[in-house]
């Protein structure tokens, strides 16, 4: 369930501050879906920084995706396997499985009539070649 609430928070500006609501306008702006809200993931694996003095712990880092991608995301989560970096932030990764098709839309083609060449003496004297 509280994996839930914090997506309402994002989507709907109930418990964010004003980064959080510019994130929202910014996603709702570029047709961006937050990707970190997708999947049902155990509290320990939804935090993304730890504050130095209070060590409470927050989801501040995203990953943001096309909404003509997101079924092709399979998985978003934070590791802990970067703690030598000293960062206090944690890794965010995103799996993706992507299946490339060609377009269904072929080229257009130009279909030119060239029996109206024939026949039409104006469409002649225009495009005669004179020598």
């Amino acid at each position: 369930k509280q994996w839930y609430q914090r997506r309402v928070a994002i989507t709907a500006g109930d418990r964010t501050n004003r980064n959080g609501e510019l994130l929202r306008d910014t996603a709702l702006a570029g047709g961006l879906e937050i990707s970190n809200h997708r999947f049902r993931k155990k509290t320990g694996k939804m935090w993304t920084f730890m504050s130095d003095g209070t060590l409470s712990k927050g989801l501040i880092d995203y990953i943001m995706i096309r909404k003509k991608w997101r079924n092709s995301l399979k998985n978003t989560e934070a590791y802990n396997f970067f703690n030598s970096l000293g960062s206090d932030h944690r890794v965010v990764v995103c799996k993706l499985q992507l299946s490339l098709r060609k377009s269904k839309r072929s080229p257009r083609r130009v279909c030119f009539d060239f029996n109206s060449l024939k026949h039409d003496t104006d469409l002649q004297s225009r495009y005669t070649v004179e020598q």
